[in-house]
């Protein structure tokens, strides 16, 4: 569905495959994301992306951190969320994409809340 640019269906369909399967809840919960992009709907991929983490295991919540990272910060320019996702992202990307992404963060925030920024 989505490829195909039927989003909003393909964000429904996922909605619908998690309300009825737990098993599979947190991948249609990640196509709801995706689809939720797609459409411009940050705010509603990040919602999606929490509810995936609702129903993660240890294995790819690491991966659904760094996507909320990566979408607090680019998308819905959220410093201080973005910092948070990150933090609990290790293991997702090298380690050392994963410090650089850190400093960055670290040094927005502070920006972000001084005086100046």
């Amino acid at each position: 569905f989505a490829r195909v640019g039927f989003h909003d269906r393909a964000a429904h369909l996922a909605r619908t495959v998690a309300a009825l399967s737990l098993e599979h809840a947190c991948e249609a919960h990640e196509l709801e994301a995706l689809a939720s992009r797609r459409l411009g709907d940050a705010a509603g991929a990040a919602q999606a992306l929490h509810r995936a983490l609702l129903g993660s295991t240890a294995d790819n919540a690491a991966r659904l951190h760094l996507s909320l990272s990566i979408l607090y910060e680019r998308r819905l320019r959220q410093i201080e969320a973005a910092r948070q996702h990150a933090g609990l992202a290790r293991g997702a990307e090298p380690d050392g994409a994963h410090q650089r992404r850190l400093s960055r963060l670290d040094r927005r925030a502070a920006a972000a809340s001084s005086p100046e920024g």
